[in-house]
């Protein structure tokens, strides 16, 4: 995006994050990678089968 009045270019956001679980599965994602995979894979498989 462009700024008519400055010339400057902004950088738009991709996403937007609303519920409380969302940024907070972001923030673990963006400094804690390993974590996050491991507290997602927990949440969707069980007896190694997927349930969600």
């Amino acid at each position: 995006m462009c700024c008519a009045a400055t010339g400057r270019y902004q950088k738009k956001k991709r996403t937007l994050v609303l519920t409380f679980t969302g940024k907070e599965t972001v923030f673990l994602n963006k400094f804690f990678p390993g974590l996050a995979d491991k507290l997602v894979h927990k949440f969707y498989f069980k007896n190694k089968e997927l349930i969600k």
